[in-house]
């Protein structure tokens, strides 16, 4: 026997051990395959619902009044330093170069402050945006859960996440109406410093 042939020969042998080990392992899966319920998919537009339910606008509206609160504040700030600013350029003529430049290098760091302070708000609303949106989203969960259990869905997709869908299996105006009906507003936290 030559080379090729022992070649050819062990080759076919492992293809044989390897269907018969195998065999057993295909018709388990096949098997398991056949236990499985087959898959019942509904999905929902979860943008829909953020842009539309009761209790995301009340959110919203509620963000606009402190969003309002601290462009009130800011707004006296601006003023604040646009006065410093005139006084330092009025005063630049009358003092010395060291003297102007100390009082620029401090006006300089009260504009830095007033940057960070902005920043500290924004992250303030933010967080207590995304606290406030959190509960609409907790209860959206159990929404779509107690409805899965009573329809038989086994997943619950959302639209962005799917090509081609029937309308029928849209549940978001039902998941909407229960979310308006058990969430109808949402208290924001107010904005505050996180604690360093």
């Amino acid at each position: 026997m030559n080379t090729n042939s022992k070649l050819k020969s062990c080759a076919l042998m492992v293809i044989v051990g390897f269907t018969v080990l195998a065999a057993p392992l295909l018709n388990n899966n096949a098997a398991r395959a056949e236990k499985l319920a087959p898959a019942v998919i509904a999905f929902i537009d979860y943008q829909q619902i953020l842009r539309d339910a009761v209790a995301a606008k009340s959110i919203r509206q509620q963000i606009q009044v402190f969003r309002g609160e601290f462009q009130g504040e800011l707004a006296q700030s601006e003023q604040s330093l646009r006065n410093e600013e005139q006084e330092l350029k009025r005063q630049r003529p009358l003092l010395a170069a060291e003297v102007f430049a100390s009082k620029r290098r401090a006006f300089e760091d009260n504009v830095a402050r007033a940057q960070r302070t902005v920043q500290d708000r924004n992250r303030m609303l933010d967080r207590s945006y995304s606290q406030a949106m959190n509960q609409i989203s907790v209860t959206v969960r159990k929404i779509v859960a107690s409805m899965s259990e009573g329809l038989g869905f086994n997943y619950v997709v959302e639209r962005s996440q799917i090509m081609f869908a029937k309308r029928d299996f849209n549940i978001t105006k039902q998941v909407l109406e229960q979310l308006n009906a058990k969430l109808p507003t949402v208290e924001v936290p107010r904005p505050v410093q996180k604690a360093k």
